[in-house]
């Protein structure tokens, strides 16, 4: 499900995601989210052109009510903490936590909010945040988490960070980049990672917190790395791709 604007809700790229056989359901909104990503430097930057509407849990489609995985992106704050409704207990949470983390204002850069730990981040499972998104501070990131629960710090071409708060202690891995390559457009990338890893780990639940993790991580980062280099949505990575990278040595 997807909240747009009227504008939004006619864009081509939602009927390529149709003629892929991907469910699409829209979720009206009056005002979408619109911002503009500016490279300055090494940084991005991003200036809003205009705020969005919140997306209110009741568009959920009531067969969509029961999921066992439920991977929740908001890109501009429009999601808030009633979407637990629509969360059962056992289901897999993944979370795009630095979509939460934007305070916008129409003609303005985004300002970027500290870290909180709100009721729909302690729900969710795995989190997902980029280095670029924790500059405005907040409690350290690893008490913030509570036992259980994971999350991505990602890097760009040095990777991501991996945490999993246990019962136990701490597990951290560093996800290299499989392979580096120079970008073409690196919008989604995060988005991608994330949903390879869900999708991964929800084909090979036994591997989750086990030695063996790697592989789940390596998929996401494969993924996204084939993803930086697609111009269109058109052009997204096939899956003969993936496995052509991951089987691949590596220099």
């Amino acid at each position: 499900m997807v909240g747009a604007d009227a504008e939004a809700a006619a864009a081509h790229e939602l009927n390529t995601l149709r003629a892929a056989r991907v469910d699409v359901v829209v979720a009206p909104l009056a005002h979408g989210p619109v911002f503009e990503n500016r490279q300055m430097g090494n940084a991005r930057r991003q200036f809003v052109h205009g705020v969005s509407d919140v997306v209110p849990v009741e568009a959920l489609p009531a067969e969509w009510r029961s999921p066992t995985a439920l991977l929740l992106g908001p890109v501009a704050n429009e999601l808030r903490d009633d979407w637990l409704r629509a969360i059962p207990d056992n289901a897999l949470v993944a979370l795009a936590w630095q979509g939460l983390l934007r305070d916008m204002e129409p003609g303005t850069p985004v300002n970027l909010l500290p870290l909180t730990v709100t009721p729909l981040v302690r729900r969710a499972d795995v989190l997902f945040v980029s280095a670029e998104d924790v500059v405005a501070g907040g409690p350290a990131l690893v008490d913030m988490l509570r036992p259980g629960q994971e999350v991505f710090v990602t890097g760009g071409e040095r990777g991501a960070l991996h945490i999993r708060q246990t019962r136990d202690g701490r597990r951290v891995s560093i996800v290299p980049p499989r392979p580096s390559r120079t970008p073409i457009d690196t919008t989604g990338a995060g988005d991608t990672f994330l949903a390879a890893y869900v999708a991964a780990r929800l084909a090979a639940p036994a591997i989750a917190g086990t030695d063996e993790e790697w592989r789940l991580e390596a998929i996401a980062a494969a993924t996204a790395s084939l993803n930086i280099v697609a111009a269109t949505l058109a052009d997204v990575p096939t899956l003969r791709q993936l496995c052509e990278v991951l089987l691949k040595p590596r220099s």
